[in-house]
């Protein structure tokens, strides 16, 4: 070996070692889980039970989280576990020395300072939040847990069902948080410190579950794929039908569960009463549109063959609807200054992609634009060889040459464009997202969501994620980005399929409603807009402040797309006088408005400033928690000394199942026994302290995990190691290259280029 070869490899270690040290300094490791304050170990929940109700397109959980103080000191904890971004928290308990304490919801930095108040004199206090950096994440922290005693959490959720291919309903449990990493870049504090503990080391070994179905119909399918547990089905004199699940598993895997109602594509109805306002009632008219041609039998057949049955089906739901699809796609393409280099040329082959998976029944147009925008052809052309090799002829031809990114205005004309009878609009937005009016944008796109869906595709690493997102969100459709020489491959394929999904159009719902002398006391008409494949109907109906309602008349029209006429559908909703009484459903009603709210506050629209207030206003009211409050209990006042020196731990998550290969089910014999207790359903409040007795607190302590250590499972160390290790040896190969070039004689670097 000469002397420049030496050089050059000895230059290529060291380039390696830099990039090695720099590569390990610059990440972060944010565990995520039950989460120890500043503590070196981990501390496990001790138990963990868990109930649900299913009823109408909902489930009402309740989670029990059993925390022992293992040791001689005050402890306080901090426990992560997760939750569906669509679920509703309405209560929040705390057993304590065989006393209940029901949490009280109030604003999320009074509780926070509450909650702080409280440690520091001593008091057994709990307090949880939803983060809103995390939505699939809760947090609960409990404080001065008094040594060698337990303390229970309970939490009750209501939590929409899943639907799948509008045939099926589906019920997900999850049961494990996986550990989370963040780059430098990240603000750690804002986000939770989960960390996960292997099945052998974790105190919480089982899992015990309790399910219950509840229908008035029979079913015609139940099925438990990610357990293959049996349920008990009974059926009761008043023709409630019940399935129920009564078992023990591992909690390192989600339980999940599928099943078909008879009748599932009528309309049905729920009632609730308030139980502090009998004159506070809210309705629920909901159904499963029928909006495929799989057959039944072979649905539930390929659903019950494996866990992964329900992606198999979905797959042979999104084959048929593109098979038998008609719709005439524009697709929006930016060619601003912002595209130039390697985003154009990605846009052109994503572009020309497209182009050859579409429908056979269907037609396209391109809107390309910068500072202006222009259409390829004056009108929609058919999709058939010819007019697809002339259109990818000329995207060849295309460039980043169109100066700024006004995508409003290209959007605008796509939206009014002339539209052809039969074949439903889509448009496709190719962006990198340069725009500083997003607002706008989004607010176009979802004001014309009832006639046009819209799809987005971010091109490169720039891309903005809020604009790609919202777009796409507001325009009931999908989204994906494409990286920098990212070949977009199967995402174009999954988008068009995805963009012809069967729907209900022109949506009307009407209902009125009639006293005992069948005088007519509410009256409400509305439309819904466009209805997707695997989106129920759900329409809530607020009832307040009026007396002597005896029954309601609704009426449902629309076109159905798959059946290619209009429908109607009406529905006589009797029952007031035997009206649940419960908040539950207030609460649920309530949420779906309070995130209609929320989500017009963060697109910063004008009007919008005064919604937050409104936001928080309606969580104190209904006790219903959002990203502004958080729940509060006090559950025991003076249980430590103030002054004596306190633990602070974090309690582990198990690793899920397909992490750390730990143990299968745990399973017991399914019993048929009865449905959670009423009073753990609908309990009366206990006794909380009011905190507008307590003194002004000092301002608030936020906790923000560190971001430089570690403690997380040894499986996770390996992952994160093998993830950096693999993008370490790809960097330091193609500084092998280059160095190569920069040190080899110029035939060679000539020969290598």
């Amino acid at each position: 070996m000469n002397n420049k070869t030496t050089s050059t490899k000895i230059t290529q270690v060291l380039f390696c070692l830099v990039l090695f040290l720099s590569l390990f300094s610059t990440i972060n490791c944010v565990t995520l889980g039950l989460v120890s304050k500043n503590s070196e170990e981990p501390l496990n929940l001790l138990e963990l039970r868990t109930r649900a109700i299913i009823e109408g397109p909902y489930a009402e959980i309740e989670y029990i989280h059993v925390y022992k103080n293992p040791y001689d000191k005050p402890l306080e904890t901090d426990f992560y576990f997760p939750r569906t971004e669509t679920s509703v928290f309405y209560k929040f308990q705390a057993i304590f020395r065989n006393q209940t304490i029901v949490g009280q919801i109030l604003e999320k930095e009074k509780a926070k300072a509450m909650y702080e108040w409280n440690v520091e004199r001593g008091n057994t206090v709990a307090y949880s939040e939803r983060n809103a950096e995390t939505p699939d994440v809760m947090q609960v922290q409990v404080g001065n847990i008094p040594p060698h005693e337990s303390v229970q959490i309970i939490f009750s959720v209501i939590q929409p069902l899943e639907t799948v291919i509008n045939q099926f309903w589906g019920f997900t449990l999850p049961s494990v948080l996986t550990e989370r990493y963040a780059p430098a870049s990240v603000d750690t504090s804002k986000v939770p410190n989960i960390s996960n503990v292997d099945l052998e080391n974790s105190a919480y070994k089982e899992w015990k579950i309790e399910v219950v179905i509840k229908s008035d119909q029979p079913f015609s399918y139940v099925s438990n794929p990610s357990h293959n547990i049996v349920p008990v089905l009974s059926e009761s004199d008043s023709k409630i039908y019940k399935a129920v699940w009564n078992v023990t598993v591992v909690p390192n895997k989600n339980f999940v569960v599928y099943f078909r109602p008879e009748k599932i594509e009528e309309p049905r109805s729920i009632i609730a009463s308030h139980p502090n306002d009998p004159n506070d009632k809210v309705v629920l008219v909901n159904f499963l549109p029928q909006l495929n041609k799989l057959d039944v039998a072979q649905a539930q057949k390929t659903l019950s063959e494996e866990e992964e049955g329900f992606l198999k089906l979905k797959n042979l739901a999104l084959k048929e609807d593109v098979e038998n699809a008609k719709g005439e796609f524009i697709f929006v393409i930016d060619r601003s200054g912002s595209m130039y280099g390697a985003r154009i040329v990605n846009l052109k082959k994503a572009l020309a992609k497209f182009l050859t998976v579409l429908p056979k029944d269907s037609f396209f147009n391109i809107v390309s634009f910068g500072s202006s925008y222009s259409f390829y052809k004056s009108k929609s052309i058919q999709f058939n060889q010819k007019n697809v090799d002339e259109a990818l002829s000329w995207i060849n031809t295309i460039d980043a040459d169109m100066g700024g990114t006004e995508i409003l205005g290209a959007l605008q004309a796509a939206t009014s464009a002339s539209q052809m009878k039969g074949y439903p609009r889509t448009i496709m937005a190719l962006t990198d997202g340069d725009v500083f009016n997003p607002t706008e944008v989004i607010k176009h796109v979802k004001n014309h969501a009832d006639q046009v869906r819209v799809c987005t595709v971010g091109i490169g690493y720039g891309a903005s994620e809020y604009l790609v997102k919202n777009i796409a969100k507001a325009g009931k459709c999908t989204s994906q980005f494409v990286l920098d020489n990212e070949d977009i491959g199967d995402k174009a394929i999954y988008m068009i399929k995805a963009a012809t999904s069967r729907y209900l159009e022109n949506i009307e719902f009407g209902i009125e409603c009639f006293n005992s002398k069948k005088k007519s006391v509410f009256n409400e008409n509305s439309k819904v807009g466009l209805l997707l494949k695997d989106e129920p109907f759900k329409k809530w109906v607020y009832l307040h402040d009026i007396v002597d309602i005896q029954y309601c008349n609704a009426k449902l029209n629309y076109y159905n797309s798959l059946k290619e006429k209009k429908v109607s559908q009406e529905l006589s909703i009797e029952g007031f006088k035997t009206a649940q009484v419960t908040e539950v459903w207030h609460k649920v009603a309530y949420d779906a408005k309070i995130k209609d709210m929320d989500i017009l506050l963060k697109s910063g629209e004008e009007g919008a400033e005064g919604l937050k207030q409104k936001i928080i206003d309606l969580s104190l009211m209904y006790q219903i928690l959002t990203d502004y409050t958080a729940f509060l209990a006090v559950i025991q006042e003076s249980t430590v000394d103030p002054s004596a020196e306190k633990i602070k731990e974090k309690i582990s998550n198990l690793n899920s199942a397909d992490y750390d290969g730990a143990g299968d089910v745990q399973q017991e014999s399914a019993t048929g026994g009865s449905s959670p207790s009423g009073s753990s359903r609908f309990g009366a409040k206990s006794p909380v302290a009011d905190p507008n007795n307590y003194p002004t607190p000092p301002p608030a302590t936020h906790y923000a995990p560190t971001s430089s250590s570690y403690s997380g499972s040894a499986s996770a160390s390996s992952l994160k190691a093998i993830t950096s290790f693999t993008g370490l040896i790809f960097v330091c190969w193609i500084g092998f290259i280059f160095i190569d070039i920069f040190t080899s004689n110029s035939d060679k670097k000539k020969k290598l280029l």
